[in-house]
This record gives structure tokens, C-alpha cells and sequence, in this order.
């Protein structure tokens, strides 16, 4: 009896220290993460917002505050998508402040663009271009270039909006530029279309 208790003991003490290790909390974000955004990208909404959920549960267990951020970025593109534009802006104002406060400046300007998106979608042309000008200069900023390109086309179809052709006109064409540079084709056909 003595043995069986002691390797049940063992065994819930080791499962316990398993469940709280952070390299393994850490594992159950990023899977978490990646699901949500295959999830987003496949229209799959609801397993979207589930996978976000959870993923966002674990990060606030493990404190950490750059998963923290991704994940509510994650969740302002989810209620763009789903044209919760106000809970977009909440999720976002939220992974802004906790990229701002650890410097994460790569996954903040990946905020922005999503915010310019939403103000954008709110018909708020003026705000939209502020964000994607922001995001602009962060992607410079850590080179990265396929967020910038995308961003450029963003911002360029606000200026379209705004009917100020002249100036969208040079983002687009900038844009363009960025795209056969990183040989992004997808890009490039979405500024010719």
C-alpha cells in the first residue's frame, strides 16, 4: 500500500511541476498562437477566438508580457475581421500600451497597422493614416519589409479614400517598389488590382 501511495505521490508531484513549467507554458502559447492565426487566416473564427483565449490565459499564468501583446493583437485583427471595430480598438489600445511599456517594437507596429485598418474600416481617414504612418516608421525602423509593404498599400488605399490621388498615388508606386524588392507577388497584384 505504501508503494503504490508513494508512486502516486510521484506521480502527481511530477505531472504538477509539468503543467507549471514555464518552457512547456511557453510551448502552449506559441501552438496556441499559430492555431489562432491559421484559424484567422482559414475565415475559422470561432477556433480563432477559442485558440486566443487560451493562448491569453497561459501568457497572463506565465507573465509574459510580449505574448501578452501579440495575442491582443491577435484579438483586434479577430474583431476587425468579425466588424467588432469598438472591441478591435480595445484589444489593440491594450497590446499598444504592453509593447510600448518592454519596447517590443516589431510586433507595435504590426498594432498600428491593425488599428489604421480599423479606423480605416470606421470611415476615420485621417486617424488610419496616423496609425499607418506609425507602423510605417517602426517597420523601417527593425527592416522589416514585408510589414512595410504592407502597410504602404494600406495607407495608400486611405489616401484614395481621402481622394488625395497624388499622394496615394506615390505610396502605391513606393509600395510597388517594396514588393518586387522582397519578390512578394502577392503584394504586387494586390496594388495592381
Amino acid at each position: 500500500i505504501y508503494t503504490v501511495l508513494l508512486l502516486f505521490t510521484i506521480s502527481v508531484s511530477s505531472q504538477k511541476s509539468i503543467n507549471e513549467d514555464p518552457e512547456i507554458l511557453q510551448n502552449r502559447i506559441n501552438h496556441r498562437i499559430t492555431q489562432s492565426q491559421t484559424a484567422l487566416e482559414n475565415y475559422n473564427y470561432f477556433e480563432a477566438e477559442n485558440n486566443i483565449d487560451k493562448a491569453l490565459e497561459l501568457a497572463e499564468k506565465l507573465k509574459n508580457k510580449k505574448s501578452e501583446g501579440i495575442i491582443y493583437t491577435l484579438k483586434g485583427r479577430l474583431k476587425l475581421l468579425t466588424e467588432e471595430e469598438d472591441n478591435a480598438i480595445k484589444s489593440l489600445s491594450k497590446a499598444i500600451e504592453i509593447q510600448r511599456i518592454i519596447k517590443d517594437d516589431a510586433n507595435l507596429a504590426n498594432s498600428y497597422k491593425t488599428l489604421g485598418e480599423v479606423y480605416a474600416r470606421k470611415k476615420d481617414y485621417s486617424q488610419a493614416a496616423d496609425y499607418f504612418k506609425s507602423a510605417k516608421n517602426l517597420f523601417q525602423e527593425e527592416g522589416l519589409n514585408l510589414g512595410l509593404t504592407e502597410t504602404l498599400l494600406a495607407e495608400g488605399k486611405t489616401y484614395i479614400q481621402f481622394k488625395n490621388y497624388r499622394k496615394a498615388r506615390a505610396i502605391i508606386e513606393q509600395c510597388l517598389a517594396e514588393a518586387k524588392k522582397i519578390g512578394s507577388l502577392k503584394i504586387q497584384s494586390d496594388v495592381l488590382i
